[in-house]
């Protein structure tokens, strides 16, 4: 892309469980802070302790930028498991009560407004089909309108993943229509090698590689390539 993510947009970033969405997610945020940009990070699927874990194995230790208040995570995952820790619920009951639609805006709110004070920031959402399965339909299109809204207030880029094969394709579509930019990621087995490749399918308001980009993960993170990964 021409000077990186139009802002502000709404990013989508799809595919099935395990092509390396977070990974991607969380690569994307170490080259922002190492750019001076500040980063909003919600945690749905696992835990602070996890990511930071996952993150030194590839180098990217962040502890310093959270320190200087340049890095906030929003961990919810976590939340729910103290949640279950402390008692008995049905988890329906659960998720509703880790996962408070109030509370996860107010604290991105908070975080620009209070302590960046309006500074440049990036949001990532990892990941929103935890929404789409805890949530009713109709709150959930409701969370996903005020975070787009929450980008143009703020004028920011924010990226949120969503596992495919996992909803129906009315939720996919719902999803990509909110989208202002919306990469795939996918996995193929040709003669016994796991091939992955990844396209931009649309990104409004910047020039964009239209083909399909190869990808590897390696010790550094992702490697990306026009060519094919033998």
């Amino acid at each position: 892309m021409e000077g990186g993510f139009p802002r502000p947009s709404a990013i989508s970033i799809l595919g099935d469980v395990g092509v390396g969405k977070s990974l991607l997610c969380r690569q994307i945020m170490w080259n922002a802070l190492s750019r001076g940009t500040n980063v909003l990070f919600y945690l749905t699927e696992e835990s602070l302790d996890e990511t930071k874990e996952g993150l030194l194995r590839y180098g990217w230790d962040i502890d310093i930028f959270e320190k200087e208040a340049k890095l906030r995570f929003v961990d919810i995952f976590s939340k729910g498991v103290k949640i279950a820790e402390e008692s008995v619920l049905e988890p329906e009951e659960l998720m509703k009560k880790s996962f408070n639609f109030f509370e996860i805006l107010k604290e991105g709110h908070d975080y620009f407004f209070k302590t960046l004070r309006g500074k440049n920031l990036l949001v990532i959402f990892d990941s929103l089909s935890t929404v789409f399965l805890v949530m009713e339909l109709k709150k959930a299109l409701s969370f996903l309108q005020n975070m787009k809204m929450a980008t143009r207030a703020g004028r920011c880029v924010g990226i949120t993943t969503l596992h495919t094969k996992v909803h129906d394709d009315k939720i996919e579509n719902i999803v990509r229509s909110f989208s202002d930019g919306i990469i795939e990621m996918k996995t193929i087995e040709k003669s016994g090698k796991i091939i992955r490749h990844m396209n931009i399918v649309k990104m409004n308001r910047t020039d964009y590689y239209q083909g399909i980009c190869s990808y590897r993960i390696g010790k550094d993170g992702f490697t990306f390539s026009k060519q094919v990964f033998e």
